[in-house]
């Protein structure tokens, strides 16, 4: 119960410094989406039932405090999670070049996924 309450925790403390930097920055500094980068991580660690619950979590709360609708970053981070936790079977840990090829392509699909959800509202 304490590591739910304490992954709670950092992605509301992930979504403050994302806002803040969102807010204190101009429009044309681009920076990443440190939750979507947090959702990888876990998930590529420890696997398919954790990520899916933390990118559900995460995703949640992004629809909640910045989200046009409930539920499109919701399904992205959880698809992602899904996608990086399948992956992490099939590629070393160790090495560099595997995790953030699965990151580029994670968020490529995690982009594509909100973009496709929002147009269809």
């Amino acid at each position: 119960m304490i590591f739910y309450l304490l992954i709670f925790f950092l992605i509301l403390l992930i979504l403050l410094i994302q806002g803040t930097l969102a807010a204190v920055f101009p429009r044309y500094i681009i920076f990443p989406d440190l939750l979507l980068v947090f959702v990888l991580s876990f998930s590529f660690l420890w696997g398919k039932k954790k990520g899916l619950f933390i990118g559900f979590i995460g995703g949640l709360a992004q629809d909640v405090l910045f989200g046009p609708a409930i539920g499109l970053f919701a399904l992205g981070k959880m698809a992602v999670a899904y996608l990086a936790a399948s992956a992490s079977h099939e590629i070393f840990r160790d090495q560099v070049v595997g995790p953030m090829f699965v990151a580029l392509i994670a968020t490529f699909a995690h982009e594509a996924i909100v973009y496709f959800l929002s147009s269809l509202m």
